[in-house]
């Protein structure tokens, strides 16, 4: 889960599709068929079913970075799912009256033109009614050091294959697929499929 994580977070769209490879296993696993199509679709596709830019498209632009700066993507669904939850909070503001103009309105704030209007606000209206708090910096280095001293001995930047995390000594990451003949026979069905819809794509 941290490595999907951290591949969402720097757009790495690679590691993303290996991802995809593995919890391939785990969607016929646990029965989750519907994202068991999906995957098999996105990994065909950039496998050469579209074309060489769609491909490109589904490898690098499934994230978003909101905030600027390296590290900070976000999976174009949940920032969806954000901008879906901007919206109904601006329609609860208005109380019931839903005219297309009401809505269009609430529309148009959700995204940079509401966050640049509340900025705004903030720092044009707001910041003269609210307290300043006295700034306090916490120092970290007694945590950095108290690191140090315990993980130096590790040689924590040598390589060594015989390196284990003794809180892990009975942990065994074998990954079991269930019937893999009836998966193989199902991922193929799911390629004629996609064979049969072929002829959309020579249009």
């Amino acid at each position: 889960m941290m490595a999907d994580k951290d591949a969402e977070r720097e757009n790495d769209g690679l590691a993303m599709l290996s991802d995809w490879k593995t919890d391939m296993v785990s969607f016929w696993e646990n029965g989750h068929n519907k994202y068991l199509i999906l995957g098999h679709r996105l990994l065909a596709a950039v496998a050469g079913w579209l074309p060489q830019r769609l491909q490109e498209e589904l490898t690098w632009n499934s994230t978003a970075n909101l905030s600027g700066g390296p590290g900070n993507n976000l999976a174009l669904d949940l920032v969806n799912e954000f901008q879906n939850n901007e919206f109904k909070s601006n329609l609860r503001n208005a109380h019931g009256q839903y005219s297309d103009r009401q809505v269009q309105r609430c529309s148009r704030l959700v995204g940079s033109l509401g966050k640049g209007i509340e900025n705004i606000f903030e720092t044009k209206i707001m910041h003269q009614y609210r307290r300043k708090a006295k700034s306090s910096r916490h120092s970290h280095k007694d945590s950095v050091q108290k690191f140090v001293k315990i993980y130096l001995p590790e040689n924590l930047f040598d390589r060594n294959v015989r390196r284990h995390h003794p809180g892990f000594s009975g942990f065994n990451n074998a990954v079991v697929v269930s019937k893999p003949e009836k998966l193989s026979c199902r991922l193929k069905k799911y390629s004629k499929v996609l064979e049969d819809e072929a002829y959309i794509l020579e249009d």
